[in-house]
């Protein structure tokens, strides 16, 4: 199997389907939303961020050429999964064990897919689980985009879409879930193109979902038809010639 699917790895903390319109010129379906308000629901959002919850963090970030990455991360267990796929084949999948000491790495050799098991080297694993103690990236690609819309003005489209609050502008447009009020998508604008999608999503870890993640043979999210239950894989050990605490860049 083709070496470059592993390498030597430091966790990848990653990273649905969009096909929403961009900023609308016109008043419509349109309403303005005041100051106070928008300030409101951020906050609100922000509130769901800082509390404990039981849930797997799952964030998909789309590109318009067809290029999407959607990673789950259970932080209270250690765990990432990765999918990547390019026009909705899946290009590799990369999921993190036992703190971020192993990882599982799967993709193509020519037509098959093969994976293989690497325990990493000890300095690898213990950045690793430094990373899954300290860093979110979901919560700090919320963060982001509350930041870059305390400085933009919003207005609320109606959509197609009962459960969703859609607030629009020139160069972003956030989605919030009604009932909750939690931000569930961000659309990056430039000109009338979506030059990028983010959608995030709160898993709850007893759910069948978050019961089936993690795994090698997890559910494919574009692919339903490939199966890696009983594909190659392949167990290596790394070993780094200078611990990873002593290199200097």
């Amino acid at each position: 199997m083709k070496k470059k699917i592993i390498g030597s790895c430091i966790l990848v903390m990653g990273i649905l389907f969009s096909g929403s319109i961009v900023y609308n010129e016109t008043t419509e379906s349109l309403r303005n939303i005041t100051r106070e308000e928008q300030l409101e629901m951020f906050d609100e959002v922000r509130s769901q961020l800082e509390s404990e919850v039981n849930y797997i963090e799952h964030i998909t970030e789309i590109k318009p050429n067809g290029y999407v990455t959607d990673t789950y991360v259970d932080k209270s267990n250690y765990l990432e999964q990765m999918d990547q796929y390019n026009n909705n084949e899946l290009v590799n999948r990369m999921i993190f064990y036992e703190k971020g000491s192993k990882v599982l790495s799967i993709g193509k050799d020519e037509s098959e897919f093969e994976g293989q098991m690497t325990t990493l080297d000890q300095s690898i694993a213990n950045e690793n689980k430094k990373n899954f103690e300290e860093y979110s990236q979901f919560k700090t690609e919320i963060e982001n985009a509350l930041k870059q819309g305390e400085s933009t003005f919003f207005r609320e489209e109606k959509t197609s879409d009962s459960s969703v609050i859609k607030y629009i502008s020139k160069n972003l447009n956030l989605y919030f879930d009604k009932e909750s009020k939690f931000l569930v998508k961000k659309e990056e604008i430039v000109g009338k193109e979506i030059t990028k999608t983010i959608e995030f999503e709160r898993i709850e870890r007893t759910s069948s979902l978050g019961n089936s993640l993690f795994k090698q043979e997890s559910p494919i999210k574009y692919n339903e038809d490939v199966n890696l239950s009983n594909i190659r894989i392949e167990n290596i050990i790394q070993k780094l010639e200078v611990p990873l605490e002593n290199v200097r860049v």
